[in-house]
């Protein structure tokens, strides 16, 4: 569930509140805010949210695991700025391991993103020829999965399967993910800091209730 207060921290950090927003999945554990969120595949355009008096047309939404910490965002973008993506992507490029693994990974992203659509909606998408962007491209959208393209979308989604409880999610590995963790974790100590702890949002409920 999404409480009052994740929807005012959320609008403090983004200035709006995402139409498909489904739950939030990580916090920040000393400042309680939302640190990544877990979005319904279809929305609804922003042209489309002005509009009334007719039905609205949806569009697909093929990053459902989205990262929405200020600081984390700024701190990413610090790796991508130093050709982090590039690099990875050659680490990943020099293991059949990893590979196989990240394929693995994508897979079961694009399976659970499937299994979130209600019935009805699953007749809309394929109706509407989206079947590919939802149920067959990885994470952040990629059909090639020997490619990284946003470290963003990587580590959002690495920091939710840390706290899912989901086997089909948790189980599978994924190196991608823990390789941009031990990126932050060394930048942050390069600056005599360390990477601030996350925890999951379902536990927070309970122990707040």
């Amino acid at each position: 569930s999404v409480t009052a207060n994740d929807r005012a921290a959320l609008l403090s950090q983004l200035g709006y509140l995402p139409s498909n927003l489904l739950r939030i999945c990580a916090v920040d554990e000393s400042l309680r805010s939302p640190v990544v969120c877990l979005l319904y595949p279809l929305t609804v355009p922003a042209s489309e949210r002005r509009r009334s008096g007719r039905e609205q047309e949806l569009e697909p939404f093929p990053t459902i695991f989205w990262l929405v910490c200020p600081q984390l965002k700024v701190r990413i973008s610090a790796l991508e700025d130093k050709r982090w993506v590039s690099k990875l992507e050659e680490r990943l490029a020099n293991s059949v391991k990893d590979q196989d693994e990240m394929r693995k990974a994508h897979n079961a992203y694009a399976s659970f993103r499937w299994s979130l659509l209600s019935e009805e909606h699953k007749t809309v998408v394929e109706s509407k020829g989206w079947v590919s962007a939802i149920k067959d491209v990885g994470i952040a959208g990629i059909r090639n999965f020997k490619k990284i393209k946003c470290l963003h979308t990587m580590y959002g989604y690495w920091l939710a399967i840390q706290f899912s409880g989901d086997p089909a999610l948790c189980d599978v590995p994924f190196p991608v993910g823990a390789w941009i963790h031990e990126l932050l974790t060394a930048q942050v100590a390069a600056n005599g800091d360390t990477l601030r702890t996350y925890d999951g949002h379902s536990r927070h409920e309970s122990e707040t209730h």
